[in-house]
């Protein structure tokens, strides 16, 4: 039994936390500092209406440094985006899709689960 599993879940323990080592609450594993920080918004682009826009969407988000997964949902209109706020914001890529005619109406952060 490694010491990590005899700490409650979901605790930070400060004297690893330069390390970037986090409890994942009930998780048999500690998480990775990156996966500690990842957070994840939902953004509204009303003018996308087909597969060639939700191709242009993923192809401009997925590169931008900080992002780590998008998830486009046509009928919705919606896009989801997790990634890693010390590297990027929603300001920087909502201009990233303006760009590229595709401005954000609206953005809500999803509830971590």
């Amino acid at each position: 039994m490694s010491f990590l599993t005899r700490i409650p879940p979901g605790c930070i323990i400060e004297s690893l936390y330069p390390l970037g080592v986090f409890l994942n609450s009930g998780a048999d594993r500690p998480l990775t500092h990156k996966e500690a920080t990842v957070t994840t918004t939902k953004l509204i682009v009303p003018d996308m209406s087909c597969a060639h826009c939700e191709l242009t969407i993923r192809e401009t988000l997925s590169p931008l440094a900080g992002i780590e997964q998008v998830t486009v949902d046509l009928p919705s209109k919606s896009v989801t985006v997790n990634y890693d706020p010390a590297q990027i914001d929603v300001d920087q890529m909502s201009q990233a899709l303006a760009e590229e005619s595709y401005p954000v109406s609206a953005t809500e952060l999803v509830a971590a689960s």
